[in-house]
């Protein structure tokens, strides 16, 4: 089991891992755009099941994920396919988040070296974020489906901040 605490470069390769977020909460903003918060992060890979759990150093903020590879995309998803699904989120790399500095936001750009997506079960999620009533009123948001993608070199490239209008 890995130990509590800060690794180089943030990569963590044993099959259990515990680690806390130390070195993006230091530089977030500069180097790292984005406001960063520090929490702690258990991951458990047992094959083709995963566990996922992250808790935020002040306790606002709580992820507890359980899944695991499948090949039955669901049903009940806005996608249609898998490939539809995954066509989706391939032209969409860049995100945006709220900076530090009032009115303006971060963007982030994903890079890969190859594309491939594939289904995972969710047996259990639990998000602190999307259960709050005050930011999503009930019933007005349910999650979709669960992608998984591993084993592919990325990484991540700085966009230009953007302005409210």
């Amino acid at each position: 089991m890995g130990g509590w605490g800060c690794g180089k470069k943030g990569r963590f390769h044993s099959k259990t891992r515990q680690f806390i977020v130390c070195q993006h909460t230091r530089i977030g903003g500069r180097i790292f755009p984005g406001i960063h918060h520090r929490a702690s992060f258990k991951i458990h890979e047992m094959g083709a099941e995963y566990e996922l759990t992250m808790r935020s150093f002040d306790d606002e903020t709580k992820l507890a994920v359980r899944c695991h590879e499948t090949d039955i995309f669901p049903k009940s998803s806005v996608f249609a396919s898998l490939d539809e699904a995954s066509s989706f989120f391939r032209g969409g790399s860049v995100g945006y988040s709220p900076s530090r500095n009032l009115g303006c936001y971060d963007g982030l750009d994903l890079r890969t070296s190859r594309w491939s997506i594939s289904a995972l079960a969710v047996d259990e999620l639990k998000s602190s974020y999307f259960e709050n009533t005050s930011h999503f009123p009930s019933e007005s948001i349910r999650f979709d489906c669960g992608l998984l993608m591993k084993g592919i070199d990325h990484s991540w490239h700085v966009q230009p901040m953007i302005r409210d209008p």
